[in-house]
């Protein structure tokens, strides 16, 4: 997406994407910038603070969900010709895979441009990170279809690093001049702000859906480590939920953590002042190859805010002055620990 490309044309955001999620709205504000104005024929089906694992638990949530999501994407399709069948280009957004699909007849009748920021693969989330079906399965073989002809239609595609693109571009045979790399940013309401501390702790946040990407698990057993070795003064506060909140929570049990407090989900205009509080922030430490590929939206917030983040080392190191600020470390609990304890004697020190 080259700068100016885009200048006095008008861009279409369809389909079943919530634009109010984090990727969707930085990409539409960059559409934005470059000069194009921006028009929607949308019906999310999920929102971003979904926890969307659910509609994979069993075969009638799934059928359940395709039906809605068939209903959805037909009514999308009247609408569009009615009402912007002189549109030239098209966005679909994060996890618009099907999207992508049920617009590809009119795409091939209109040579309408389709530009595709799909954030993940379907398959790569669903079956290799969350592990929510087997990698052989029959509906397994589905998604990896869909996400090859979903690449394959669209005529560009966004992504966030240079190691997500070369591995889905591996997977599905995706030529690699197709993509677009596009680092994940914050809004501009994440900001450094003067906020109320607790001056008896060393504040340690968690924020984001509980999904194995994050691995949180590896962050309360941390936390265990660090309490054990008789440090009192490091407080891990999380705020979301999500796929394993209830293991979580009973995880937190097991290890009888003292210091640590649930916050729940935080409203997004929320967060800004929330990561303030923190001395620390806490990025991601999953199991899966996916989890050394990304950086989460909520590492760039808490940069944002001017806060030190602990997060897992990426196969692909990205060359981004602002992760000067991110302390890089093996997602291990011995690790984590090590590497929290490290960042609050740095801070005493300063």
């Amino acid at each position: 997406m080259e700068k100016n490309v885009l200048a006095g044309r008008t861009i279409v955001f369809f389909g079943t994407a919530d634009p109010a999620s984090p990727r969707n709205r930085q990409t539409i504000e960059r559409i934005k910038k470059e000069g194009a104005d921006v028009l929607y024929c949308v019906a999310p089906l999920l929102r971003f603070r979904a926890d969307g694992s659910r509609v994979f638990r069993g075969m009638p949530a799934m059928i359940a969900f395709s039906l809605k999501a068939l209903v959805t994407e037909l009514s999308l399709l009247v609408t569009f010709l009615f009402r912007f069948r002189k549109t030239r280009d098209i966005l679909i957004g994060t996890l618009g895979h099907p999207d992508v699909l049920f617009f590809w007849p009119i795409k091939k009748l209109t040579g309408i441009r389709l530009l595709f920021d799909p954030l993940v693969s379907l398959y790569d989330t669903v079956i290799l990170d969350r592990k929510l079906l087997k990698p052989h399965s029959f509906l397994a073989r589905i998604l990896h279809g869909i996400d090859r002809l979903a690449f394959s239609i669209a005529d560009e595609i966004l992504i966030d690093t240079r190691a997500h693109r070369d591995f889905l571009a591996q997977e599905f045979g995706v030529d690699p001049e197709k993509f677009t790399v596009i680092p994940l940013y914050a809004s501009s309401i994440f900001r450094p702000m003067n906020a109320v501390k607790d001056p008896a702790h060393f504040a340690v946040l968690f924020h984001g859906k509980f999904i194995p990407l994050h691995g949180i698990e590896k962050v309360l057993r941390a936390m265990a480590i660090i309490e054990h070795s008789g440090e009192g003064r490091i407080m891990l506060r999380i705020a979301g939920g999500g796929q394993t909140e209830p293991a979580m929570r009973r995880l937190a049990q097991e290890l009888k953590l003292m210091n640590i407090e649930w916050l729940g989900w935080v409203p997004y205009g929320e967060l800004p002042t929330l990561i303030n509080t923190a001395d620390l922030c806490l990025g991601a430490f999953g199991d899966s190859d996916k989890a050394r590929r990304v950086i989460p939206h909520k590492v760039w917030e808490a940069l944002a805010c001017g806060k030190r983040v602990i997060s897992q080392k990426l196969t692909k190191p990205e060359a981004d002055p602002l992760l000067v600020d991110v302390h890089w470390t093996d997602p291990s609990p011995e690790a984590i620990a090590e590497a929290i304890l490290s960042e609050s004697k740095r801070t005493n020190q300063q």
